[in-house]
């Protein structure tokens, strides 16, 4: 029996010394292969990717832009209580009128006290200075820090008109426009021709000529720009009104005593042919003060005291 045991045990022994050195190693229990994890992909899980999402990167930039908009609006906000003592409308800069008459109109942009150069209206202050009879049209603008700025055109005469004004008989420059605008000069009195046959009831500067006188007083800037020794021949033109209410011209030159009568227009062209005409009267001997030529029709004719004339 002792054999039986002693070579049961032997033989258990002899046949964990005979097998291989890797059976002898204990093969892992269930519960801890299935808790077990593998080392880099723990790592992956606990990793964040870097710079984070782009939702989130698009709130910072958006708190920096609001952030840096509220500096500078403060900023901004800071600078114009500085300078709001300094930015005051003391000055009035202007454009394109002789001295005497841009003081005048200084005075009339209302700038008195020094208001804050901001708060002054331009609209109303370009009305003001479209109001004065010599100026054509005006633009007003800011310039800093204090001066106001007006760019003017002025009017410019083509012609007379006579008025009585304060109880006196007085030569007026007129324009394109037919608006009488400032007394003419002596220069202007003896260049510019007058425009009579005009009653005014109630003359005043910036009163202005019927609207049937604006062609004729186009044809004199027209001439003025492209033949001005013919303007300078003009001496007058007599509007006389027709029956029909339309106008005729009695054309008067400087160095011809008889007039031409011609239809509500002029040109250089009529203007050049009236002069030849008078030109050849003149070498005739047969000028009459009293007279007059027709150039109404396409034919010429000469009427004398005595009657027609060639």
């Amino acid at each position: 029996m002792a054999d039986n045991a002693l070579g049961a045990s032997w033989a258990a022994r002899d046949w964990a010394a005979d097998a291989p050195a890797g059976a002898r190693r204990r093969a892992p229990t269930p519960y801890r292969a299935i808790g077990r994890r593998d080392p880099a992909a723990k790592r992956a899980v606990g990793r964040r990717p870097r710079g984070g999402s782009s939702a989130g990167r698009s709130e910072r930039g958006l708190q920096t832009f609001l952030a840096m908009l509220i500096v500078a609006l403060v900023a901004v906000s800071a600078a114009g209580l500085l300078m709001a003592p300094a930015m005051r409308a003391r000055t009035v800069e202007v454009q394109g009128a002789p001295a005497p008459l841009a003081a005048e109109l200084a005075a009339l942009a209302g700038l008195e006290g020094e208001p804050w150069l901001f708060s002054v209206d331009l609209g109303a202050v370009e009305a003001a200075i479209a109001a004065h009879p010599r100026v054509r049209s005006v633009r007003a603008e800011r310039r800093l820090p204090s001066a106001l700025a007006l760019s003017v055109e002025l009017r410019a005469g083509v012609a007379l008109a006579l008025g009585e004004l304060e109880g006196r008989t007085r030569a007026f420059l007129v324009d394109a426009e037919g608006v009488v605008f400032a007394e003419a000069d002596g220069r202007e009195a003896a260049t510019l021709p007058i425009v009579s046959g005009l009653r005014f009831e109630d003359f005043r500067y910036g009163v202005r000529l019927p609207a049937e006188t604006l062609p004729v007083l186009e044809a004199l800037k027209a001439l003025e720009t492209d033949s001005p020794e013919l303007l300078a021949a003009l001496s007058e033109l007599r509007l006389v009104r027709r029956a029909s209410g339309t106008f005729e011209l009695l054309v008067y030159t400087m160095d011809y005593a008889t007039p031409a009568r011609t239809g509500a227009s002029l040109s250089g062209d009529l203007l050049r042919s009236i002069l030849l005409v008078l030109d050849v009267i003149e070498a005739r001997g047969d000028a009459d003060p009293e007279g007059e030529l027709d150039f109404r029709t396409g034919t010429v004719v000469y009427r004398t005291k005595g009657g027609l004339s060639g």
